[in-house]
């Protein structure tokens, strides 16, 4: 970074990269013109500097860091060029964010609330439909549906109707889990269920 002091001894910073982009020198006289470029760019620098010690320790999506930045009451040109500036830095990734958050929450969530819990995290549905596709492992999303499942029995107990069995689906359903892993657990509880009634007997 350097610092530019002007004559009437007002201060900004900028980058190397636009003091030399600039064409800016010690001792130049600075036009009108330039001088609200420098203070546009520094503007930059100063939003990019907040952005980053937001980010430090924290993994965050491009639209939590907008939203921050909007917080701060920064121009939304300054904010668009300061993602634009972390994206390219790698300092940003939604789609590197999304991955992490499946393989994260991945053990606790189903299919679908991952995806909805994405969104409101400001990812793209396309994203958000890729990572879960990609990232989350059908032994895993098995594993989930099935310690839900359990939980859910071991507070309400066995179906003793079909409305019971109906509430059953419903909570899985709520919990993100398809229509086709929920039917497959299902089955397999039920099967778990006959099989130790059958060595009971």
């Amino acid at each position: 970074m350097i610092r530019v002091l002007f004559s009437d001894s007002s201060t900004c910073v900028l980058t190397v990269a636009d003091w030399v982009d600039l064409g800016l020198r010690v001792g130049k006289e600075v036009p009108h013109s330039l001088k609200q470029e420098i203070d546009a760019r520094s503007r930059c620098v100063e939003a990019e500097r907040i952005a980053v010690s937001y980010l430090t320790g924290r993994v965050k999506t491009a639209a939590q860091v907008r939203q921050y930045l909007q917080r701060r009451e920064l121009e939304a040109d300054v904010i668009d060029t300061v993602i634009r500036r972390l994206e390219a830095r790698g300092m940003i990734d939604d789609a590197l964010y999304a991955a992490w958050y499946v393989e994260r929450e991945g053990q606790r969530l189903g299919r679908a609330q991952l995806i909805q819990r994405l969104k409101h995290r400001g990812i793209a549905p396309d994203v958000a439909q890729f990572a879960v596709r990609d990232h989350l492992a059908p032994d895993v999303e098995l594993d989930t549906a099935l310690r839900l499942a359990q939980k859910y029995l071991r507070r309400r107990g066995w179906f003793k109707t079909s409305a019971d069995r109906l509430k059953f689906m419903a909570y899985l359903y709520g919990k993100g889990v398809s229509s086709e892993l929920a039917g497959r657990v299902l089955r397999s509880l039920e099967r778990t269920r006959e099989d130790s009634s059958t060595t009971d007997s």
